[in-house]
């Protein structure tokens, strides 16, 4: 089977995921933090990464112990940096005959649903909004 390259990393939950190399930028250090009024998990604000201001989603499942070491993404022709989790392995790994995936050490890595997990935070985001417009 051919390979794949990409990111191996193990997010908050144990889980090990992997990111293929058309999403994963680099891995890299962020600036500080900085939270937004209304974000909701898995969004935690936004930080400088590689000369822009990104996005910053939380892999970790609201592991409050994040490093500043993150996964720069690009997602559509937006960047976003990824926390909470931990980079594994890099390079090329054996496609996963289970589907985009990869095998490392035998078992089957699921890839990770970039567009799921920003979905979600655009979803929390916009809910607490919503709520928050009906309470006044």
């Amino acid at each position: 089977m051919a390979g794949r390259g990409g990111i191996l990393m193990r997010t908050g939950a144990e889980a090990l995921v992997f990111i293929s190399a058309d999403e994963a930028v680099q891995v890299t250090a962020l600036s500080a933090l900085t939270r937004v009024a209304g974000a909701r998990a898995p969004a935690v604000g936004i930080a400088l990464a590689g000369g822009e201001v990104v996005t910053v989603l939380d892999v970790g499942k609201g592991d409050e112990e994040r490093g500043r070491a993150a996964v720069l993404c690009n997602l559509g022709g937006e960047r976003v940096a990824l926390v909470g989790g931990s980079v594994v392995a890099t390079g090329t790994f054996e496609a996963s005959a289970e589907g985009d995936g990869v095998v490392w050490n035998g078992a089957h890595v699921p890839p990770l649903d970039l567009q799921a997990l920003y979905a979600q935070a655009e979803a929390a985001i916009w809910a607490a909004r919503a709520a928050a417009g009906a309470a006044s």
